[in-house]
């Protein structure tokens, strides 16, 4: 993961807030950290998503818990096997 460190000093800023950056460049860090809270959010749904499907395809199918099932298809899905069952 990549972090972002922007120090300016104050006597750069101009008009300053509390933590010493310009208004425009607290507008940008604040635009960075959104963009990173949504990528990390992203992966931790990457992740999650990952270790279900595992879950599902290496425990459940493979050894045919059928009762099961239900975790990955609802009732309204049709399964076909691909010679037509």
């Amino acid at each position: 993961m990549l972090i972002f460190s922007l120090m300016i000093p104050s006597t750069f800023a101009g008009n300053s807030n509390d933590d010493g950056y310009s208004p425009e460049m607290q507008a940008k860090i604040d635009e960075m950290k959104k963009e990173l809270k949504k990528f990390t959010d992203e992966r931790a749904t990457i992740g999650k998503n990952l270790e279900t499907f595992d879950t599902l395809d290496y425990v459940v199918f493979s050894n045919q818990e059928w009762a099961r099932l239900h975790e990955s298809h609802s009732k309204d899905v049709k399964v076909n096997w691909p010679d037509g069952h």
